[in-house]
């Protein structure tokens, strides 16, 4: 199933593309970590113990919400400054997945964004399960995009990092 169709059949049509994700019905905003901050109080110093909670606290939502063999959609999307190459956002795919063979298997969408010098490119797969995926890896790239020193993450292309749905 496509994930228009998915999106269709679903959840009554939404449009990924239409509007912020977070702002949608049926989506939650959850702060990972309250008590600590990301860097050591009176230092410039990165406070481990913030990440090694909100990397374990992301990976138990993920296993609650995904079970082993559900199927699930990996979607992508990517911010470009609207006159620059198009987005090559296959890196995650090739990355965090673990039989990435079918190149071919990404539905891809673009769309220009109203009011805005940008476009958005979004890509999505469906994979057959959540053990498709390295998903440690790839949610602890997701919490360590904005610190350049921390290991996994995503290599800084674009104008901006990718918005990654499951």
């Amino acid at each position: 199933m496509k994930l228009n169709d998915y999106f269709r059949s679903r959840f009554n049509n939404p449009n990924l593309l239409e509007e912020p994700f977070a702002e949608r019905p049926l989506t939650l905003s959850l702060n990972l970590q309250k008590e600590l901050y990301q860097i050591q109080e009176d230092s410039d110093e990165l406070n481990m113990a913030y990440f090694e909670k909100v990397y374990q606290k992301s990976l138990t939502l993920f296993e609650d919400l995904f079970q082993e063999n559900d199927r699930l959609y990996l979607i992508v999307r990517v911010r470009k400054e609207r006159h620059s190459p198009p987005a090559k956002s296959t890196e995650i795919f090739e990355r965090f997945l673990k039989n990435n063979k079918n190149r071919y298997a990404l539905e891809f969408e673009k769309k220009d964004v109203c009011d805005e010098e940008e476009v958005i490119y979004q890509y999505a797969r469906l994979l057959p399960s959540r053990q498709a995926i390295r998903y440690k890896q790839l949610l602890q790239a997701i919490c360590n995009q904005d610190f350049p020193e921390l290991y996994p993450r995503f290599k800084s292309r674009q104008m901006y990092y990718p918005e990654i749905f499951s």
